[in-house]
């Protein structure tokens, strides 16, 4: 599988860009079935294989006919002759009549939404024939009965389509299809999908869309105020850096979910400054546009974060995916709009509860979005009870979907408490009562797994990550217990497990729960391989107990980040059973018998000692490395190994624990790394970091020592060493260690060491000879070359560049880069780097220090675009080398 990045290369947020990305995502589609349905691939589904063709051809409309003029010709004939033959009953390939609530309703709205916006493209082209096909196919479709909820749309939308094209109908029906949804809204902006239906993503992308392109296509404006009201209340749905929380059914349709941010600016209405409309809508198909959600010939997948059609519902197949086109719907507004020209804003954190939603979406301090549920399961849905009744759902750990089999390994309890009688078979919350939340954001829910046991459960978030759950149990069976904290990837995964909590850290996040005075054990367990919405594999922290008949109250506290040592309320223990008012009054108690203060006093030894290493860790790991992620992870790992082995005093000499530690997690780690590398798009650079302000200056001999090590000239030259000679060298060369000690920590033996840093300083002192610049120089240099890149001046640059400078430019694919490889020769440097700045623009230069190094940062519309360091000779009058990188996910550490 792949991504739409590899296939198409960074997406641009511009009219032009998204225009460009619309006909990228439907051209595979409309071509596929341009080929008839005999090609379309037979997948899971409870509709006939005619109607998940139809979706195939019929779905990318909603993104080709918002920007019709910019969709290829040939895209648009295919599209027009194959609509043609579904829609003739006298040709093999049609798709069949439409029956009252029958699937072919729903596609009719993707029909009506085409002729209405595009039909010199859609309509004019066919002949008097096929015109009379296609319009007696949509008016029965227009008259039909549809299933009672959002599907009254569709009918709405056939009629547009009738309307624009000239074909008679009766326009009472649409009407009276409006009125049906007007029973439905619940207040407080949300409609209930039908009778008794759930709060989801069918408001944004249903509902609220609809009501919204309904009103740019009739001025009928009855449902603008509840969809703009939404609009307001939808933006803690979505975390800062793209994603929008996974919860209930249709994810599959992915960035769908954006598509109400596109429908206010078509209908141009300003429920939100349009900075925020914008930067919801860019982020998010940003954060899909890197996901491996295309197959090898670039059509959608069915499934989630990858493919997996085990992570949908019954009715997605393989045309199913492309209701995300809907996202598009916005470039019917324009270039010129300002969803298009203003500045994306970024959001801050929030707590927001929505007592219609039956929710509470809570932003961190970190971005990330954590939905506490009071909704309950959806029975007719496949995995109707993992979609909508687990307790939390995140942006950071999504959620997974139990299967068939015996434990908790199966029952997969992430952000849920499952029960069971026998400790193989596992039941969760399915039917409950509507969660109940009070003026303080406390979310309260009451359930009965069987008819003797009754559960309420109290929940509430903060803003530091962590949240807070409360069961209060009355149970006349014995059971088991088991409650989830929150996956992370499997691969290489740390985990530290004492006997109230487990903690696990990989690929950057953190997971932890925390049990209260309940008695349960912590543990880890490995889920099911598949069952999570973003990673195949996955591990989770959970708590196991045994419950007696009578009553009994279990409290825990979870937490999802990216602080990977953050230590969370641990240390005492929680406070007496009781219903939070924030979550703050999940308190500590104080130190007891059992609890000595010693205890205390010796974690925060633990903490302490380790925070004076810290910064020598990170210099050594990271330079060994070379990404920020990897290297916080690597000193997790050392922090788990660290603090038992503290706590239990069977630690001499600090120093040399935590360094081999490192050193030898690193090496490991450095496997993974390397095999990332070869997968890379162009060239590669370490990921830049800033020095803190107040640092260490850089002519003071360690700072000199850490300087160097960081560089972006040494990273590049480091690359090319084993991992066994990367770790020597950087112990030896770098931090002056010596043989004896280096062979003690990298488990070799003294000679093979010295063997290891000859080999190793030969390399590198024959690549990149040593010399320092002075920070003053290195400064002005760099301030002298910028102005003039920013001033067109090549005989300026040409007099810095020394003849033989080296460019390279780390896009990773998803930023504009100088090529697929490094780029030699003064003239061509200059050359490239003027041409680049008279076509995008130079954006405004910030100064800073990065990787210890002065240099230049790039700035547009408020965010981080570029870094650039220069590598200048030791007199600091001429530059070799300029290191560029562009690659937006390696410069989140500079915004």
């Amino acid at each position: 599988m792949t991504s739409p990045l590899r296939i198409h290369g960074p997406l641009e947020h511009t009219h032009a860009g998204w225009s460009a990305a619309a006909v990228a995502i439907g051209r595979p589609a409309v071509e596929l079935a341009s080929r008839g349905p005999e090609s379309m691939p037979v997948t899971m589904s409870n509709h006939s294989h005619a109607e998940n063709w139809f979706e195939l051809l019929t779905r990318p409309l909603w993104g080709m006919a918002s920007a019709p003029e910019t969709v290829p010709e040939p895209m648009w004939t295919a599209a027009a002759e194959t609509l043609a033959r579904a829609l003739d009953p006298g040709d093999p390939w049609y798709v069949g009549a439409v029956t009252d609530a029958g699937q072919r309703c729903v596609e009719a709205a993707a029909v009506g939404w085409g002729l209405a916006l595009a039909p010199e493209r859609l309509w004019d082209p066919l002949p008097p024939k096929a015109k009379d096909n296609v319009s007696a196919w949509l008016r029965s479709a227009y008259a039909a009965d549809v299933a009672d909820c959002n599907w009254h749309y569709f009918p709405v939308f056939a009629g547009h389509g009738l309307e624009r094209v000239g074909i008679e109908h009766d326009k009472s029906i649409s009407r009276a299809h409006l009125e049906r949804m007007g029973e439905w809204l619940l207040g407080d902006s949300v409609f209930e999908d039908g009778p008794g239906g759930r709060v989801d993503y069918y408001n944004p992308f249903a509902f609220h869309t609809y009501a919204l392109l309904h009103y740019r296509l009739s001025g009928d404006d009855r449902y603008v105020g509840p969809a703009s009201a939404f609009a307001r209340r939808f933006r803690s749905w979505f975390a800062a850096d793209g994603p929008a929380v996974p919860y209930g059914r249709s994810l599959g349709y992915r960035f769908a979910q954006a598509s109400l941010w596109g429908a206010l600016a078509a209908a141009d209405v300003e429920a939100v400054p349009w900075g925020e409309a914008a930067g919801f809508a860019r982020r998010h198909l940003e954060w899909w546009w890197d996901k491996p959600i295309l197959d090898p010939e670039g059509r959608l997948t069915v499934g989630y974060g990858y493919p997996n059609d085990a992570l949908v519902e019954q009715y997605l197949t393989a045309g199913s995916p492309w209701w995300a086109s809907k996202v598009f719907v916005g470039l019917t507004a324009g270039a010129d709009h300002p969803f298009w020209t203003e500045r994306a804003t970024e959001p801050e954190a929030v707590v927001e509860p929505h007592k219609a939603a039956r929710a509470v979406h809570v932003r961190d301090r970190g971005g990330n979005v954590t939905r506490l549920n009071g909704q309950g399961w959806r029975a007719w849905a496949r995995g109707g009870q993992e979609i909508y009744a687990k307790f939390a759902y995140s942006t950071l750990a999504a959620f997974s979907h139990s299967v068939a089999g015996p434990g908790l390994e199966c029952a997969v309890p992430d952000g849920a408490l499952m029960l069971s009688e026998d400790g193989r078979h596992w039941r969760g919350r399915e039917d409950s009562e509507e969660g109940d939340i009070d003026d303080k954001g406390v979310l309260t829910v009451t359930w009965q797994p069987w008819e003797d046991v009754s559960i309420t459960t109290s929940l509430e978030a903060a803003v530091d990550g962590w949240h807070a759950r409360i069961h209060i149990v009355e149970t006349e069976r014995t059971l088991h217990t088991g409650e989830g904290g929150w996956c992370v990837p499997l691969e290489g995964h740390a985990a530290d497990v004492a006997d109230h909590r487990a903690s696990v850290t990989g690929t950057g996040l953190r997971s932890e729960i925390i049990d209260g005075d309940s008695g349960r054990e912590a543990g880890l367990i490995s889920p099911m391989p598949g069952t999570h919405l973003y990673w195949p594999s996955t591990v989770l922290p959970v708590l196991r107990g045994m419950l007696e008949p009578g009553r009994h109250v279990m409290k825990s506290l979870i937490y999802i980040g990216r602080e990977l040592f953050g230590r969370g309320p641990i240390g005492g223990r929680m406070s007496q059973p009781g219903r939070p008012g924030t979550l703050g009054s999940v308190t500590l108690e104080s130190p007891t018998e059992e609890d000595p203060v010693e205890s205390d006093a010796t974690e925060q030894s633990a903490i302490e000692v380790f925070t004076e290493h810290r910064e020598l860790l990170f210099a050594i790991v990271y330079n060994m490395l070379g990404t920020v992620a990897d290297t916080e992870d690597v000193l997790q790992e050392t922090w788990l190994s660290w603090e038992p082995r503290w706590r239990a005093g069977r630690i001499e000499h600090p120093r040399a624990y935590l360094v081999r530690v490192a050193v030898n997690a690193a090496t490991s780690r450095r496997k993974a790394v390397s095999r990332r590398r070869e997968t890379y798009i162009g060239p590669w650079l370490p990921e830049p970091f800033p020095t803190p302000p107040g640092a260490t200056e850089p002519d003071a001999s360690e700072g000199a020592l850490l300087t160097e090590s960081v560089s972006m000239a040494l990273q590049v030259v480091l690359e090319s060493l084993t991992p066994a000679e990367r770790a020597v060298f950087v112990l030896r060369e770098v931090f002056a260690y010596g043989h004896d000690e280096i062979a003690e920590m990298v488990e070799r033996s003294p000679a093979a060491v010295r063997q290891l840093a000859h080999r190793a300083r030969s390399h590198v002192h024959a690549r990149r000879p040593r010399h320092r610049v002075d920070p003053r120089v290195h400064r002005e240099v760099t301030e002298r070359f910028m102005n003039a890149v920013r001033d067109g001046d090549l005989d300026g640059l040409l007099a810095l560049l020394a003849p033989e400078a080296t460019l390279i430019c780390d896009g990773g694919g998803r930023a504009p880069a100088a090529g697929p490889r490094p780029m030699h020769g003064a003239g061509k440097v200059a050359d490239f780097l003027l041409r680049r700045t008279f076509r995008l623009g130079l954006g405004r230069v910030e100064y800073r220090t990065v990787n210890g190094e002065p240099a230049a940062l790039l700035v547009r519309d408020g965010t981080a675009v570029s870094v650039m360091v220069l590598d200048p000779t030791g007199e600091g009058d001429r530059v070799t080398g300029v290191y560029a990188v562009t690659n937006p996910a390696k410069l989140a550490n500079l915004r």
